[in-house]
């Protein structure tokens, strides 16, 4: 991968995020919950693997891959968010968001976490790779890119 690779065509009403391949590596919950999420370093120009922070502020779900939906908020007890450990090792197969700010990430062997957007705050953010950052606004809409 290289920096190019981390651009994101904001042409269409979907967008892919660069993030396909990568491994949920590490999973945080510290008044947000945290995939932490790292590509193949020998598929990268860069000097260290490629990596990106996926957080998440809210209400959001998960679906197991035999179809049981998990309803959990960021912002809950950590003992509620337990099934998001079940990512670790998941790799992403894909990862969409729209121009209204809904993100829908695809994992094998079948989980999908999908994210709506929050009226009052950032229902997630993605930093990375590299200098990436893009952000849900409050109320949806054009998630925001800085890079």
């Amino acid at each position: 991968m290289s920096r190019s690779d981390m651009n994101i065509d904001t042409g269409g009403e979907q967008w892919d995020l660069p993030i396909v391949g990568f491994e949920v590596l590490e999973v945080w919950f510290s008044g947000e919950a945290y995939l932490i999420v790292y590509g193949n370093r020998a598929d990268s120009a860069l000097t260290e693997a490629p990596h990106a922070r996926l957080s998440l502020g809210g209400s959001f779900s998960l679906v197991e891959p035999d179809g049981r939906r998990c309803s959990l908020d960021a912002t809950g007890p950590w003992e509620a968010l337990v099934p998001l450990l079940s990512l670790r090792h998941a790799a992403i197969e894909s990862a969409i968001t729209d121009r209204d700010g809904h993100l829908e990430v695809r994992f094998e062997p079948g989980f999908v976490l999908a994210v709506e957007p929050q009226p009052r705050y950032e229902a997630w953010g993605m930093s990375g790779p590299a200098s990436l950052i893009l952000a849900c606004p409050p109320g949806g809409g054009d998630p925001r890119i800085s890079t």
